[in-house]
């Protein structure tokens, strides 16, 4: 009975307990659904770390070149701007990166990935890289080029993928500036040479006594030029045994056998006939030049040519550009001017800022002109031409020999056209007193020794 009366007082006790205690309703709710535990789960598990985002190539950088103008560069650098872990974010840019070399409108070459030669990245803080190019170990020759960069990676976006910088090298070539005859009694004879690929007729020029002119400037052309200048190495034209000359013409006796190495080709038979032409006409008194071969004045001459034909003094615009050659100088070479813009002068100007030419190959061309100068204005009064110019930057890097490059190409191209002896500089306005150590107050005239001989 006892006993009874024991579990009888404890169920009391437990029943009085669960009815007056606050509970969780759910807790006595037996009747609940599979869906309603496992949201009740999923309400009550730990909540997780939140991992941190890497940048996931989404557009989330940037790539620029701080100076779009450099000349001669070992280097040059690539600011990459991210974020997240920009160190990761800028390899993948250069890993993707293509370089695209190119000089005026020709592709020099292109290199992509390891191809281009960069040097070790530099951290600048949290949210940005350097990329360094080694220009150097890109081994270019004497010119201006346009050095352009583009990655596929997506961490920059489709239209901002692609940025550019302008180069300009001279591999190690110096100028010699023009000059004056200066010593009494003497003039200027300038013979025409080809350049190694018949390209280009390249005038190399020396002072000489006013005597038998047209006889020393003839037998100049029947030999070699001076070595180590990358001319063609053989005599830039035919023997002439006899010249006659009278009321400003030149008559040329030569013979077959003369020309015999000089009818190997069309090629090195006209410029063997211009080499001449140039060379003549730079003569003052020389107007008209006519060829006879073995006493013949009619017949074939070379491939072609017909000995009929009297070759007058042509006063067509020239414009002075650089001329790459194997050799250790930089020298002038003149091209002809051909009217495609409104006024001689404008089409002076644009083969002097590109250094591409209307007709033939412009591959071995060097503006004078860098991509940091322009022509503000151009006046004329009188016979002299004034020319206004802008500089961004240094020219030429401060280089006294190559600024004279670049005036002494304007100047001999500018007094190419009719009506213009002079040329009077200004910068900005201003006098041009000491520029790269040039002064340039006095009116400019065109210079009788180009690429004179040392």
């Amino acid at each position: 009975m006892s006993k009874f009366l024991f579990n009888f007082v404890l169920l009391t006790v437990m029943f009085f307990t669960l009815t007056t205690m606050p509970v969780n309703k759910k807790i006595l709710d037996f009747n609940f659904s599979f869906e309603g535990f496992t949201e009740w789960e999923q309400n009550n598990q730990p909540e997780a770390e939140i991992p941190v985002i890497v940048a996931d190539g989404s557009e989330d950088a940037t790539m620029t070149i701080g100076i779009p103008y450099l000349f001669q560069p070992e280097s040059l650098v690539i600011l990459v701007e991210g974020t997240g872990e920009v160190v990761q974010t800028a390899a993948a840019i250069r890993d993707q990166m293509t370089l695209t070399v190119s000089d005026k409108d020709r592709q020099v070459k292109t290199l992509t990935g390891v191809q281009i030669p960069f040097l070790e990245d530099r951290l600048i803080d949290k949210t940005k890289v350097e990329l360094t190019v080694d220009v150097a170990a890109l081994a270019l020759e004497a010119g201006h080029y346009r050095l352009e960069f583009s990655s596929a990676s997506n961490h920059l976006a489709a239209d901002a993928n692609t940025v550019s910088a302008e180069v300009s090298t001279f591999a190690g070539k110096r100028y010699v500036p023009a000059k004056q005859v200066t010593q009494n009694g003497y003039v200027s004879i300038q013979t025409y040479y080809p350049d190694e690929q018949l390209m280009h007729l390249i005038p190399l020029s020396q002072a000489t006594a006013n005597d038998k002119v047209l006889r020393k400037t003839v037998n100049a052309l029947a030999a070699p030029p001076p070595v180590g200048l990358g001319l063609l190495n053989e005599a830039a034209a035919f023997r002439v045994p006899n010249i006659q000359y009278a009321q400003g013409l030149a008559n040329m006796y030569t013979r077959s056998a003369d020309l015999a190495p000089f009818s190997t080709g069309s090629t090195r038979s006209m410029m063997a006939v211009e080499a001449i032409r140039y060379s003549l006409f730079n003569i003052d008194y020389v107007q008209k030049i006519k060829f006879y071969v073995d006493g013949r004045s009619t017949g074939a001459f070379l491939h072609g040519m017909d000995l009929e034909t009297v070759y007058e003094r042509d006063n067509t615009p020239t414009a002075w550009l650089g001329v790459r050659t194997r050799g250790e100088r930089l020298l002038l070479g003149l091209v002809k001017v051909y009217p495609t813009l409104a006024t001689p002068l404008e089409d002076v100007m644009a083969l002097l800022k590109s250094g591409i030419v209307q007709e033939g190959n412009s591959d071995a061309l060097i503006a004078p002109i860098p991509a940091n100068v322009t022509v503000v204005s151009t006046t004329q009064e009188g016979t002299t031409l004034k020319v206004d110019l802008g500089i961004e930057g240094d020219l030429y890097g401060g280089d006294q020999a190559l600024a004279a490059f670049m005036f002494d190409a304007m100047t001999q191209s500018l007094t190419s056209l009719p009506g213009v002896d002079g040329v009077l500089y200004t910068l900005g306005g201003a006098p041009v007193t000491s520029l790269n150590g040039l002064d340039l107050t006095e009116v400019q005239r065109r210079k009788a020794l180009i690429n004179p001989l040392e």
